[in-house]
């Protein structure tokens, strides 16, 4: 089907611009129970959306207002109006088409128009992608039609293509001013029915409800990973293939596979397996699955068992193949490909610590990537069976990765997996080298990757992993998943040392880590409106807020992530700060006297944390870890900053006296009592 017949019924509907939602964060699910309205459903459903603009703080226009109703995937009615004075009567259709299709099962969106000609250039780079934040009015003056942002998201394709393609195919071009294409903000409402009486109005941005820091809890966190493994077992078709990657806009598989996310969706499975070793049925699968890719990428050479596909053998396959063999319940009955695996990484391993990352080839790439993932399959074989070779190898590798090859360019591809291995091992041998590595890793990834409270930060981003300012490619959900894994472990660590900022830090960012999580997974037939075979997506996670597509890491990682943190974390773990302390400075500059030991002190994708001109007169910041921080100017008279650890501060014209406790490696400076530079 070509692009123009897809497109051509669906344009009959309406037609687009994109959304800038920075207020929905603050919008709360809402319901409505018919049996306590006085002015009849449709009235009290449009006043409750009444009340969700209002709240926002924004004039809303009186451009009208559009409706849609979805069944199974599909757009079954659609209508518009002239003022915002007819929302009740337009919600009033709709669930009048609801009824009039039997079960009255569907989901109901309601399109208000807020203002045309939206400036986007306030989203950062990677992210200003306009699929689902804006709509459009296109068509003829006399009979333009709305397209919302909604239906831009269903699609999953940029908007300017839509309004392009549909521009060229329906203006006249002997009248060219009669025809109407208009980039329009929008605020967008999906209006459901529970049981028959209940009914809930919430708001959408990029066409999902925005899921709320405070919901997330141990109890949400159990029922994403049952999710998630659920997808995982459905996925795992009657021959063993485990689904690669999936298309919600066209309900189909979509073509490509890759070995290493392959066996380390085998390695999800198993690990949740053996936390349901009852689960007779899982048992099967996960053997079933094994058998395939065993089956059909495991081949020998010289003596040696490679991971073969499309005739690359990468060294990160090879591990992870051996790895969920080594984790499965089902090691004996794949022992010789397991022995050649092993071997295999034994043969790739140079003498200087590094890897060779492609048997037989001369590429040898991905080196953030497959050394990790091979020392963390050595690491379980540690932990089995001490073997001193293997510990000298590995703690050589451990030089040449992290002492050398991360410290020249780091990247936070490299973190998680270096992380999960380090600390396999360190339960072994106490390595203090391996301790200080997992920390500084840590700290680095989660102060310089994760967003939370920054400045273009919207609300259906928050807690995931990106930088604006670093080059390390666009946001994904598979990234957030690993980063959890890792996060864990680094979590684990710093209990076991008793380091309770660090525990403090990392817990918070794996829960807003989960948040975000959370906001990506199909989770119910609401999140799937336009799939028309729901079943085929529910549980999974989509790579981005602005990409739909399903891919099999974006499932495993997080899957496997939330099995340890499940079974680490208490409830009252999941309860962590809202807001960094980037968030409480920029309304409040006097903490003169207070005791900010607590507090999560760090800037974030590299920007220092403005302390500039704050009242910090007697305050103590205890034994806090202050990443960035900067005190130029501030008041810092009688302060306590003596036990902080700063990486690196700025204390330029900072006022400080006697009193003043600064970290031994702060030197004062006799001039006017000021601090200068950018010490350490």
């Amino acid at each position: 089907m070509t692009f123009d017949q897809k497109w051509l019924s669906f344009l009959l509907f309406s037609f687009a611009i994109i959304f800038v939602a920075m207020g929905l964060s603050g919008c709360e699910y809402s319901s409505q129970d018919i049996s306590k309205t006085s002015g009849g459903l449709s009235h009290s459903l449009a006043n409750k959306v009444e009340q969700l603009v209002a709240a926002k703080g924004k004039k809303p226009s009186d451009q009208g207002a559009a409706i849609r109703v979805w069944k199974k995937g599909e757009i079954t009615y659609a209508a518009q109006a002239d003022n915002r004075g007819q929302i009740s009567a337009l919600i009033e259709s709709a669930i009048e088409n609801l009824k009039k299709e039997g079960s009255g099962e569907g989901v109901v969106i309601l399109c208000l128009p807020r203002n045309m000609n939206v400036d986007l250039e306030n989203l950062r780079g990677q992210e200003r992608s306009r699929k689902g934040l804006l709509g459009a009015r296109l068509g003829q003056r006399s009979e333009s039609r709305w397209l919302c942002p909604h239906e831009v998201t269903a699609q999953n394709l940029e908007l300017d293509m839509i309004v392009d393609q549909f521009t060229l195919k329906n203006m006249n071009p002997t009248e060219p001013l009669d025809f109407i294409g208009e980039k329009w903000a929008f605020d967008e409402f999906v209006i459901t029915n529970k049981d028959g009486r209940i009914w809930e109005v919430n708001p959408l941005l990029r066409g999902k409800r925005v899921v709320s820091a405070e919901s997330v809890s141990k109890a949400s966190t159990q029922k994403t990973a049952q999710l998630l493994a659920d997808w995982m077992f459905r996925s795992v078709q009657a021959d063993g293939r485990m689904l690669y990657k999936w298309q919600p806009s066209e309900s189909q598989e979509a073509k490509g596979n890759n070995m290493i996310r392959q066996f380390m969706a085998t390695v999800s499975l198993v690990r949740w397996g053996n936390a349901h070793p009852e689960n007779e049925e899982l048992q099967k699968k996960i053997k079933l699955n094994l058998e395939y890719n065993i089956k059909s990428f495991y081949r020998e050479m010289d003596g040696l068992g490679v991971i073969e596909f499309r005739n690359k053998r990468k060294l990160g396959a090879i591990a992870l193949a051996a790895l969920a063999i080594h984790e499965s319940k089902f090691r004996q009955d794949f022992d010789k490909q397991y022995r050649g695996l092993i071997r295999a990484t034994q043969k790739m391993w140079q003498t200087n610590g590094s890897f060779r990352t492609h048997y037989r080839s001369k590429k040898n790439d991905n080196q953030n990537f497959y050394p990790g993932e091979t020392l963390l399959l050595w690491s379980y074989l540690l932990a089995e069976k001490g073997d001193e070779k293997l510990l000298t190898q590995f703690n050589k590798s451990v030089d040449y990765y992290y002492g050398h090859y991360h410290q020249i360019k780091p990247n936070p591809a490299f973190v998680p997996w270096h992380t999960q291995a380090y600390y396999r091992v360190w339960k072994i041998s106490q390595d203090v080298k391996l301790k200080t590595a997992i920390f500084r890793m840590n700290d680095w990834l989660v102060e310089t990757m994760q967003e939370w409270d920054g400045h273009g930060v919207l609300a259906d981003e928050k807690g995931r992993f990106s930088s604006e300012a670093k080059p390390f490619g666009p946001p994904h959900a598979s990234s957030t998943g690993v980063y959890l894994e890792g996060l864990i472990d680094a979590y684990r660590l710093a209990v076991d040392v008793k380091d309770g900022l660090r525990a403090k830090r990392y817990r918070t960012a794996m829960v807003r880590g989960i948040r975000s999580l959370q906001q990506l997974q199909f989770k119910d037939s609401i999140d799937a409106y336009y799939v028309k075979n729901p079943d085929a997506v529910l549980g999974s996670v989509q790579t981005s807020v602005s990409d739909n597509t399903i891919r099999v890491d974006n499932v495993q990682h997080n899957l496997m992530g939330l099995i340890q943190i499940l079974e680490t974390l208490t409830e009252e773990d999941f309860r962590v700060p809202q807001e960094t302390f980037r968030g409480r400075i920029i309304s409040n500059r006097n903490f003169s006297g207070k005791n900010l030991s607590d507090y999560d002190f760090h800037g974030t994708n590299g920007k220092h944390l403005d302390f500039t001109g704050t009242n910090l007169r007697g305050a103590d910041l205890g034994r806090s870890i202050c990443w960035h921080c900067d005190f130029s100017g501030a008041d810092l008279r009688g302060a306590d900053l003596s036990q902080a650890e700063f990486l690196p501060p700025r204390f330029e014209g900072a006022r400080i006296d006697d009193r003043t406790k600064l970290p031994f490696h702060v030197s004062r400076s006799l001039n006017l009592g000021m601090v200068k530079g950018d010490q350490q």
